[in-house]
Order: structure tokens, then sequence, then C-alpha cells
């Protein structure tokens, strides 16, 4: 896989970071790959994770990846962090930087902007995916397995500690992810604005009376994938099912083997199934 070309994008509010990756051209026939398709990252992440499913979009896909605003190396707001707004960075992306309608795919934070957009801009979608999305874990928030561990990278990204020192604490909270998820994880708190955690413990937009308007107002074609909860899912099988009851036109599948990071757990199997849900859309 070559390189990408890393950019800056200015919505008019803030520098939103991206990169491109150009179709493959090992086949020597460009095809599909012409269609543009952009990946929005989870809460506390950067472009980068999606770096173990880009080599099989390439084959297919103009892959476009952005940092939201306070993460990686996007600009700090000088206003919100919240959903709405995450929202309107994207939207703005796709209409000045790609030109056109587009295809998008969502993990966790980026599955509640993917939504967003096409809730708001539904000309600009041309379908959605949305992986585990945590539509309404607000609504259970003081049980979630995810309060401790959002409590305590809020910590790591208020201090004054090193990513080296910050990975070493990830290390006691995230064990499963190993040396190299640490260390990423590790610099993508190092990085973000600390800010942006006052929106995921203030504003609560994670809850129905905010998510539900935006499923039934969502009118390009969307593919929810469900981790297992068990595993660490953001979404629970009775909100599956809810969310599904709402989306105008939706695919559905629960994966029972993998937690939350369904595309950097199974990277093969993620992009043949959103592969499949978007041919001939």
């Amino acid at each position: 896989m070559s390189g990408p070309t890393e950019r800056f994008f200015h919505t008019g509010e803030v520098a939103i970071n991206y990169a491109e990756f150009a179709p493959s051209t090992r086949t020597g026939r460009r095809g599909d790959g012409d269609k543009p398709l952009l990946l929005i990252h989870g809460l506390s992440g950067r472009w980068q994770g999606w770096r173990p499913v880009i080599p099989d979009l390439i084959q297919r896909w103009h892959v476009y990846a952005i940092d939201l605003r306070g993460h990686g190396r996007s600009g700090q707001a000088t206003t919100v962090y919240d959903r709405a707004a995450y929202s309107k960075d994207a939207a703005a992306f796709i209409e000045k930087v790609i030109g056109g309608p587009a295809y998008v795919i969502g993990h966790s934070l980026g599955a509640l902007t993917a939504l967003g957009v096409a809730a708001g801009w539904p000309k600009l979608v041309k379908a959605f995916v949305m992986e585990d999305p945590p539509l309404y874990v607000h609504d259970r928030w003081d049980g979630s397995s995810f309060l401790p561990r959002f409590m305590k990278m809020r910590e790591l990204a208020e201090s004054d500690l090193s990513a080296g020192q910050i990975a070493t604490e990830i290390s006691k909270i995230m064990p499963e992810v190993g040396p190299d998820g640490w260390r990423d994880r590790a610099e993508c708190i190092f990085q973000m604005d600390h800010v942006v955690w006052q929106g995921v413990f203030g504003s609560h937009y994670a809850i129905k009376k905010d998510s539900d308007p935006l499923l039934q107002k969502a009118a390009p074609p969307a593919f929810l994938m469900q981790a297992e909860p068990s595993l660490g899912a953001a979404l629970e099988d009775g909100e599956a099912r809810h969310a599904m009851s709402l989306l105008p036109a939706a695919q559905f599948i629960k994966w029972a083997d993998s937690g939350h990071g369904m595309h950097s757990t199974f990277p093969d199997r993620f992009a043949e199934q959103v592969e499949a849900f978007f041919k001939g859309k």
C-alpha cells in the first residue's frame, strides 16, 4: 500500500486534517476505485485507526480518512465538541473536498457523526455504515463499561504525562490490546484536545432523545453493524432492534465474536461485508 497524501481542510471554524488514498492501480484498472469513501474514527482516535482495513478498501475505493475536530492533527475548536459539530465538519468535508455524494463508514463516535450527516445532509451520502455506534450509551451511563475507561482517559488527557507514560497507564485499563495498541491509544490521547471530554461527560449526546430523531430522518441506505455486548460492544441487543425499527432503509448484522473494534479485529471480513452492502448503491 502506498502512503497517503495528508492535507488540511478549513471548515471556517476549525482545520480538519485528512489522509487521502488514491485507488490501487495494481490491476491496471481503476473501475469502482473512482468512488469516494469517507472513514470517520471514534472518540479519542485518529484516522490511522483505519489502517488495518485500508489496504482492502483502496482496491475499489478512493479513500478519505479524517481526524475529527480536537483529535489527531486537526485543530482545536473554539466553540463546542458535540455530535452536531462533528457532523457539520464531515458534511463540509464531503461537499468541499470530495465535491459530491460519498459513501461513509463511521466507527463509534464516527458512526454517530455519519448518522448526523445522513440525517442532516442526505444528498451528500450515497449510503453509510455505522460500526457499533453508542446510540444510547448515556441512557445507561452509570452501568456502562465505557464510563470507567473514559474517566481514566479524561484524567490522562488532562495530565502532564508524556505519551510513553500514558501508554503505561493505558496498559492497565486496556490489557487486551497489547503494546502496539497501548502506544497508539496513548499517542491519540496525547494529541487530542482534553476539552473534548467535557462534551462526552457534560452534554450526554448519546441518548434516545438525540439519536432517535436522526435515525428516523436518515434517508440514505444504512448498514448497522453490532459487536457482541459481552465482548465490550457499545450497542446492546435491545438497542440495536430499536434502532433498526426507526431507520427508513437499513441492513443489520451482529458479530458474536467481536468486541467494539470490529474493523481492526477482523479487517478482511469487515471490508468484504461493507463492500457487499455498498454494491449497487
